[in-house]
């Protein structure tokens, strides 16, 4: 019995050293962890205006590499040479980051904006490339030589959203000279206003937006919100399936397009490809979108439809002078049960080789308006006021005009169960043939 507890005293013993040495070794890892936490997150620490790739500048001693970097202290840190990577960018209060004359960094995580006031500047042959998801809050302004990247070709396809997920208000400025790139995109392409949060996208004189063969949404799924400006600037397609949709996906979306002083839209030369739609309030019940054109503004697409109000969500043009050119494709106002009206207070729309639908397919309405301005039918279209259970209603009033560029048809009341009016008051309609029902 005795040498039974001497062994069970010798065993505890042997135990209790082991767990010392297992809490040791323990508390030494939890060390190394925390030191490496400390590491992931370098902080800029001087005032005023600084010098990004200074490592006196920041907390850990050394230039954010690999790691998360946050600007938070009121400062400008600006980046005037090549900066190494990061994983992640916080911009908080009253806070610059600033890439300027050959500057460049490359962020493949996000860039959040802790606070509003916070701002990205991207200006004279300074790069920002975005590998990561989104930019989230905060504003960015891309001046006069300027490039944003949404992702690279060493990356691939990254970097998608301008506000998403709860974001606060999210804007992203694009100024004179200045270029946003996202040829290298992700799937979806570049969507403003995503789930639950707000953004502005302004676009001026000479700006370019290029996307590639991806899709630019404003306004895009649960609650996602998007004013858009473009006064000025080009916003450039390439071949390719890609769509510009305005209140588009999961309801309620909502989208706005104002185009003003020589805006344009370009997708593709005639011959050049197929795929892709123009789509302003589609996909469902409670999505809303609108586009307003005014005088010398430009939407040239081709191969590709155009909708206005599809798939039960609601879809507002007005033209107050701009040119709608729409090659070798359909377009629809009010279509697949949906809601659109298009009003013509001046400019020209251009359509050729498909069908020009108000109110088609069953639980669509559409309203078309032309009190100023022309819709010129160009090489085999077909135009129709209420087709295949759609109700149509066209006014063509004051200098309103529609011609035909022949030889075409034109159908009031087309198919079973649709309804067709249309009211001419002062206007001209040049047709080679009518179908009226009756």
């Amino acid at each position: 019995m005795l040498t039974e507890r001497v062994l069970a005293m010798k065993t505890n013993r042997m135990w209790m050293r082991t767990r010392v040495e297992i809490l040791r070794v323990a508390a030494l890892a939890g060390l190394l962890v925390c030191a490496v936490s400390a590491r992931a997150d370098q902080t800029f620490v001087t005032p005023g205006a600084a010098d990004w790739n200074v490592a006196t500048n920041w907390n850990g001693g050394t230039v954010p590499s690999g790691e998360q970097a946050t600007v938070n202290n009121g400062a400008t840190s600006q980046i005037g040479a090549a900066a190494p990577d990061i994983t992640y960018l916080d911009i908080g209060l009253n806070s610059v980051v600033e890439v300027d004359g050959g500057g460049t960094l490359t962020d493949s995580g996000n860039v959040n904006f802790s606070d509003q006031s916070g701002m990205l500047t991207i200006t004279n042959g300074g790069i920002f490339t975005l590998t990561g998801y989104q930019l989230r809050g905060g504003t960015t302004v891309v001046n006069s030589g300027g490039i944003l990247q949404f992702g690279n070709a060493a990356a691939g396809s990254a970097g998608s959203r301008v506000g998403q997920g709860g974001a606060p208000l999210t804007t992203l400025t694009i100024n004179s000279g200045g270029t946003v790139d996202a040829t290298y995109a992700s799937g979806d392409g570049v969507v403003i206003g995503d789930n639950f949060s707000h953004s502005i996208l302004n676009i001026t004189t000479n700006a370019n937006l290029i996307m590639g063969g991806h899709n630019l949404i404003l306004g895009w799924y649960t609650q996602g919100q998007c004013e858009a400006y473009m006064n000025g600037g080009t916003i450039t397609f390439t071949n390719g399936s890609c769509t510009l949709g305005i209140g588009v996906n999961a309801s309620p979306a909502q989208g706005y397009l104002h185009m003003m002083n020589g805006a344009s839209v370009f997708k593709g030369e005639s011959g050049d490809g197929n795929g892709g739609d123009v789509r302003v309030g589609a996909d469902n019940a409670g999505n809303f979108g609108r586009l307003d054109m005014d005088a010398g503004s430009r939407i040239d697409w081709a191969h590709g439809p155009f909708y206005a109000g599809r798939d039960g969500a609601t879809g507002v043009i007005t033209n107050n002078g701009g040119t709608i050119i729409v090659r070798d494709n359909w377009i629809q106002v009010g279509g697949s049960g949906g809601n659109g009206t298009l009003v013509m207070n001046g400019g020209l729309i251009s359509h050729s080789n498909q069908e020009f639908y108000v109110g088609t397919d069953g639980g669509s309405v559409g309203t078309l308006v032309i009190t100023n301005g022309i819709i010129n039918q160009v090489a085999n279209a077909v135009f129709v006021v209420g087709n295949n259970g759609g109700t149509g209603y066209m006014t063509v009033d004051g200098a309103g005009t529609i011609v035909d560029g022949g030889p075409n048809e034109f159908h009031v009341g087309n198919g079973g169960g649709s309804t067709g009016m249309f009211t001419l008051q002062n206007g001209t309609v040049n047709t080679h043939s009518w179908t009226v029902p009756g």
